[in-house]
C-alpha cells in the first residue's frame, strides 16, 4: 500500500506530535450503536406502515398493524438509550429547551419527541381496533389519511438523520462520506424493517404469500440501494480511510454486516419454509446492527489515527482546489 502524502516517517511510540491524535475519538458506545439501529427500524416500519393504509390493498393491512406497533416499542427504547448513553435525563430534557435546525443532535431529539407522538396515537388507535373499540376506533381512519402522511416524513427523517449526524464531524471515516451517509443509513433502515415486518409475520403465520413477497421486494431493493451505496463510500474512502472497515478492529463488524446483511439474505431470496422465512430475517436484523457497530467503532479508530485526519483535510483540500 502507498503511503498518504505528508505522512510522517517516523511512527515508532514515541510521543511525538505526528503520533497524537488531533480530534477527539467520539465517547459514543453500544446505546448508540443499538439507538441508530431500532431508531432507523421504528422510523421505516411507521412509513411502510403509512403506506400500507393509504395504498395497500385489503391484505395489506397487516402490515400496517405489525408496522405501527414495531414503530411503538421502538420509539418507547430510543429515548431510553440516548439518556442512557447522556448519563443523566436531564441532559435529554436540557436540549428540548432549544430548538435548533442547524443542530442534527437538536433536530434529533425533537424528531424523537415528535415522532413518538405520531407513532402513540396511531399505535393507540391501531389497539383499540384490534379490541373492537368502534368508538375510539371509528378515528382511526380520519387519523390515517391525515396525520399519518406527517408522522410518515419524520419517520423517514428519523431514518436518516443519523447519518447527517456523523457527517457533520470531523472525523475522517464519516465526514469523507457526508453526502451519502443519510441515504445508506435510510436504505439499510428499510431493509431493516422489511425484515422485522417479515419476521413478525412469519412467527404470527397471519401474512399471506402476496405480502410476503412485497415486503421480500422491498427488502431486495433497500438491500441493492445500500450495496450500490456501500461501494461508491469504499471507492471515495479510499485505500487509507477505509482500513478501519478492511484491516482494523471494527473489520470484524463490517464484513460480518455485509455477509449477515447483504450477501446471506440477497442468495435466500424469498423462501417458502417458515423457518428459512424467520432465519432470512434475522441474518438481515444483524447484519443491520453490525453495520452501525462497523460505522461507529471505525469513527472511533479513524478519529484516533492523525495520519487519516491529515490525509483526508490533503484531500478535501485537492477537491475544492478542483472546483
Amino acid at each position: 500500500m502507498s503511503t498518504p502524502p505528508n505522512t510522517p516517517s517516523d511512527t515508532s511510540n514515541h510521543p511525538t506530535y505526528y503520533n497524537q491524535p488531533v480530534i477527539r475519538s467520539g465517547h459514543w458506545a453500544w446505546q448508540i450503536i443499538v439507538y441508530f439501529w431500532i431508531g432507523g427500524i421504528a422510523g421505516v416500519s411507521y412509513v411502510i406502515s403509512v403506506i400500507a393504509s393509504l395504498v395497500g390493498e385489503k391484505e395489506d393491512e397487516e402490515i400496517g398493524r405489525w408496522g405501527r406497533y414495531i414503530s411503538i416499542v421502538g420509539m418507547l427504547l430510543s429515548p431510553i438509550l440516548l439518556i442512557w448513553d447522556l448519563g443523566k435525563p436531564s441532559r435529554f430534557l436540557n436540549m428540548l429547551r432549544i430548538f435548533k435546525p442547524n443542530s442534527p443532535m437538536s433536530m434529533g431529539t425533537w424528531g424523537v419527541v415528535t415522532l413518538s407522538g405520531f407513532v402513540g396515537i396511531s399505535a393507540v388507535l391501531q389497539a383499540a381496533q384490534d379490541r373492537r373499540m368502534t368508538f375510539i376506533s371509528g378515528l382511526f381512519g380520519g387519523w390515517k389519511r391525515v396525520a399519518e402522511p406527517i408522522g410518515a416524513l419524520l419517520g423517514l427523517f428519523m431514518a436518516s438523520y443519523t447519518g447527517i449526524l456523523i457527517s457533520n464531524t470531523a472525523v475522517p471515516l464519516w465526514a469523507r462520506n457526508r453526502k451519502t451517509n443519510a441515504p445508506i443509513f435510510l436504505s439499510s433502515a428499510f431493509a431493516n424493517a422489511a425484515a422485522m415486518l417479515s419476521l413478525l409475520l412469519a412467527i404470527t403465520g397471519r401474512g399471506t404469500r402476496r405480502t410476503e413477497e412485497k415486503l421480500a421486494q422491498l427488502q431486495l431493493g433497500a438491500t441493492i440501494t445500500e450495496s450500490a451505496l456501500l461501494v461508491h463510500e469504499l471507492n471515495h474512502l479510499g485505500p487509507y480511510l477505509r482500513k478501519p472497515f478492511t484491516e482494523g478492529k471494527s473489520s470484524n463488524y463490517f464484513y460480518g454486516s455485509v455477509a449477515t446483511g447483504i450477501v446471506l439474505p440477497t442468495l435466500m431470496g424469498n423462501p417458502r419454509a417458515r423457518w428459512l422465512k424467520i432465519l432470512k430475517a434475522i441474518l438481515t436484523l444483524v447484519g443491520g446492527l453490525l453495520f452501525r457497530a462497523a460505522i461507529i467503532e471505525g469513527g472511533h479508530e479513524s478519529a484516533d489515527d492523525p495520519q487519516a485526519y491529515h490525509l483526508f483535510n490533503a484531500m478535501e483540500a485537492r477537491e475544492r482546489g478542483k472546483e
